[in-house]
């Protein structure tokens, strides 16, 4: 899914900057970068953007797959006071920056679980889910969310979306240095 396969996107909705984008967001179109801490994201979209970092900021935890989701993430930025979301990931993330992230993604598995105490007081306050939200995330970092990956690599480096034809997509594993070989996993014989 990309931002404009969803039709036309208010682009002063997405004034974040890039460099601004909390390390919490997935690779992909949307990211969350400078927002407020109003607690509106999941207002709108509650199944893609949750609060956290240093200021408890919006960031998208799943990017959006259909266009009623891209209208819903959409929705969470034009609702942003600061307008800090952007919507220019497609041409920020690399292939390399994208295999970076996956390689770290351990730290956002300890980030989400060393929070969880405040992820429950919070959802109780606020009545948003944020407890269930994170659940929702730790178990697409440890299920789906690979093939997302995998197939946003493939539109990064071939410049469309796979097809169900396209059966090859990239490895979410750096290629190896070696003369084109790629190295065993680990622990692997």
């Amino acid at each position: 899914m990309t931002p404009s396969s969803a039709g036309p996107i208010p682009r002063d909705a997405f004034r974040g900057r890039w460099e601004d984008r909390l390390w919490l967001n997935v690779p992909g179109p949307f990211y969350g970068a400078g927002t407020d801490t109003c607690a509106t994201g999941r207002l709108s979209a509650p199944g893609h953007v949750l609060y956290g970092g240093e200021h408890f900021t919006e960031y998208v935890y799943r990017q959006p797959r259909t266009p009623a989701e891209v209208a819903l993430v959409v929705e969470a930025a034009a609702a942003d006071p600061f307008l800090g979301y952007g919507c220019d990931g497609d041409r920020r993330w690399t292939p390399r920056t994208v295999r970076e992230w996956w390689r770290d993604r351990g730290r956002i598995v300890e980030y989400l679980a060393g929070h969880r105490r405040t992820w429950e007081e919070l959802a109780a306050r606020s009545g948003q889910g944020e407890d269930i939200a994170v659940r929702d995330f730790e178990s697409h970092l440890a299920g789906g969310l690979e093939a997302d990956l995998r197939a946003f690599l493939f539109r990064l480096e071939e410049g469309r979306s796979p097809t169900p034809d396209d059966r090859l997509l990239p490895a979410l594993r750096p290629p190896s240095r070696r003369r084109g070989r790629a190295q065993p996993a680990a622990g692997a014989s």
